[in-house]
């Protein structure tokens, strides 16, 4: 059973769809909306949707937090055009424990790897995030480009995507379960880097995965994406998809066509027909998630332990000419004026586990600050410090 925000969007038309199709199929997952397109108590994308929830770490409206947190209810909040979406779940009374797009891409990573390896299957592998990925980084929102009416363009797939759901949700729901490249933006959050890396990754024997780093925004990481057989990514707001190119698709195709199929093919032949490869799908991507869940037999819990988000925040500093910056194609380092590098190494050396980037905005007069460290409060001072150097040097 999950819980839909749909932040009183027009996502909620082609839930109540799916949730039929669903029923009709014969899956058992219980669909429930709250602030749906005809909420008499909230307003669009007001204090509910995917971008509220993950940016303020709060609850939607309409949740009665006390009972979900006795409960365990699995949630998800889509945005208002359905684009974008997270999970999350009331670990006790107040807290929520979010499941963002690094966890979302994460989650995808491991399980499709996995797959591949038990099938066999010769095909690369990547996962992309966007360089302002981390949920507690940045008070700036990215504005993608969205392709038109994704919620009517979610219905039209409702067939295809229940069909798909079946075949990869009655894999563990019911009486049992049974048990490339990736291109990483600079400034993901640490901790889901390092475990794409060395967990997700690194049990591939076969068929090549890597991490590459792309500067800040969908058409970079979309662009990235298309150069894996399964591509990968996904903005910390639940905005993203995963692309099975030509190659990828029949591979699997035949593979889980043999008489003697394995479980894996069967599965990655689901998983590519049931996942959106146009960006921006909230509705698949939740089935998606929620699918592969199942299978494994994790519940929200023993998805969110997977790895913990280091504490990270975003600043900007006023400058007079922005244009003055310069960093490398992936935005991790700064190459002009030649001094700052060397300046944020210093102050990055002074924290344990510390990281930090530079890079000018795109849209006005000033330089983004990134910080991640063991605490908050030394993120924020290391942001700070990093900034200090910046408008010693620019002004």
């Amino acid at each position: 059973s999950v819980t839909v925000d749909c932040a009183c969007g027009v996502g909620a038309l082609a839930v109540e769809a799916l949730a039929a199709e669903l029923k009709k199929q014969g899956v058992q997952m219980d669909l429930q909306i709250i602030n749906g397109h005809d909420s008499e108590t909230a307003q669009l994308n007001d204090k509910c949707g995917a971008e509220h929830v993950q940016k303020s770490r709060t609850f939607p409206v309409s949740v009665n937090v006390a009972e979900a947190a006795k409960s365990g209810q699995w949630f998800s909040s889509f945005d208002g055009d359905a684009d974008r979406v997270v999970l999350f779940a009331a670990v006790e009374e107040q807290e929520l424990e979010l499941l963002d797009g690094d966890k979302i891409l994460s989650l995808f990573c491991d399980f499709i790897s996995s797959l591949l390896e038990q099938a066999k299957l010769e095909l690369s592998l990547g996962a992309v995030q966007t360089a302002l990925a981390s949920s507690l980084s940045s008070p700036f929102p990215i504005t993608p480009p969205r392709w038109p009416d994704s919620a009517s363009a979610s219905a039209s797939l409702l067939n295809d995507s229940a069909s798909a759901s079946a075949s990869l949700l009655n894999a563990g729901l019911g009486l049992q379960f049974e048990t490339d490249r990736c291109g990483v933006c600079s400034y993901a959050n640490g901790s889901s880097t390092l475990w794409i890396q060395n967990e997700a990754f690194a049990k591939s024997t076969g068929s090549k995965r890597e991490l590459a780093m792309v500067a800040t925004g969908v058409k970079h990481l979309h662009h990235k994406a298309l150069d894996y057989d399964i591509g990968a990514y996904f903005e910390a707001n639940g905005h993203g998809t995963v692309i099975f190119n030509d190659r990828a698709r029949e591979t699997i195709k035949v593979a889980a066509e043999q008489p003697d199929a394995s479980q894996a093919a069967k599965l990655l032949h689901a998983l590519a027909h049931l996942i959106n490869p146009a960006i921006g799908d909230a509705l698949s991507d939740m089935l998606a998630v929620v699918g592969v869940l199942v299978v494994k037999g994790w519940g929200l819990k023993e998805w969110a332990a997977i790895y913990k988000d280091k504490p990270s925040c975003m600043t900007k500093v006023l400058v007079k000419d922005r244009s003055y910056i310069k960093t490398t194609a992936d935005e991790t380092k700064v190459t002009s004026p030649s001094e700052l590098q060397p300046k944020i190494d210093n102050q990055v050396a002074k924290v344990t586990g510390g990281r930090s980037f530079v890079r000018p905005s795109g849209t006005e007069d000033c330089v983004r600050v990134y910080a991640e460290a063991p605490t908050l409060e030394q993120a924020r001072e290391l942001a700070a410090k990093v900034g200090e150097e910046v408008t010693a040097l620019l002004g």
